[in-house]
């Protein structure tokens, strides 16, 4: 089972707290690529594909392996001949990957070419989806990609109280200033807490209520901690 989309910008205004107002629908979409392309490089989907030996020891990879991305896809590992009963992994000095010119990137055998006969098992690293209409990230990562998700919403959000008109707010007692302070400390904490978790810190092992609580001590200024839209209030 992926992530939604929905579910993971529901808990993500849930850090978000009060500030979750000031974000726009059409900035989540924006806020998820954001997401998608940061989380790609630290925890990229991975694929399986078998490739049938063709007697060469050079196979173009794009169009042969489904999704692969020249300068990006990685060859985690390489099972060769697959199928025997005990795994055959490939050391990484029995063959390489590299891209010829400005051609597709290829695995090359250095010491091999492969028959009909035989199969090679590629590992694969490929980018994930992540959108209101496709997702690939796994449920497990809804944490992850939800601190991330709110991370980039707090920089539109800090963003935000830096563009405002302050002259048409002579009568409003809001200070924007500690607001884009606050604002900006909740966006590394919360990048922090995603870095901690992708690590296995010991900070990953709490729930979403201990997390919450730990942000109520950054909007010091906050009253409300609503989560729906001022308009539904």
């Amino acid at each position: 089972m992926s992530v939604t989309f929905e579910d993971a910008t529901f808990q993500a205004k849930v850090f978000l707290r009060q500030h979750q107002t000031r974000i726009k629908p059409d900035d989540w979409i924006r806020i998820a690529e954001q997401t998608r392309q940061h989380f790609n490089r630290d925890r990229a989907q991975e694929l399986v594909a078998d490739i049938t030996g063709s007697g060469v020891s050079i196979y173009t990879l794009n169009g042969i392996v489904a999704g692969w991305v020249n300068k990006f896809s990685l060859i985690r590992e390489v099972e060769f001949p697959a199928g025997e009963q005990s795994p055959i992994i490939l050391p990484r000095d029995k063959y390489t990957l590299y891209r010829p010119d400005n051609t597709d990137e290829q695995l090359k055998f250095l010491f091999t070419s492969p028959s009909a006969a035989q199969t090679i098992r590629l590992n694969y690293t490929v980018p994930h989806d992540f959108s209101k209409t496709a997702s690939t990230i796994e449920d497990n990562d809804k944490m992850l990609v939800s601190l991330l998700m709110a991370h980039y919403a707090a920089l539109v959000a800090g963003a935000d109280f830096l563009n405002v008109n302050r002259s048409n707010l002579a009568n409003d007692s809001s200070n924007f200033s500690q607001k884009y302070t606050d604002i900006t400390d909740l966006s590394d904490k919360l990048l922090a807490k995603y870095a901690d978790m992708l690590a296995g810190g010991t900070e990953g092992q709490k729930t979403f209520a201990s997390i919450n609580k730990d942000y109520d001590m950054i909007a010091s200024y906050g009253q409300e901690y609503l989560i729906h839209e001022r308009d539904n209030r």
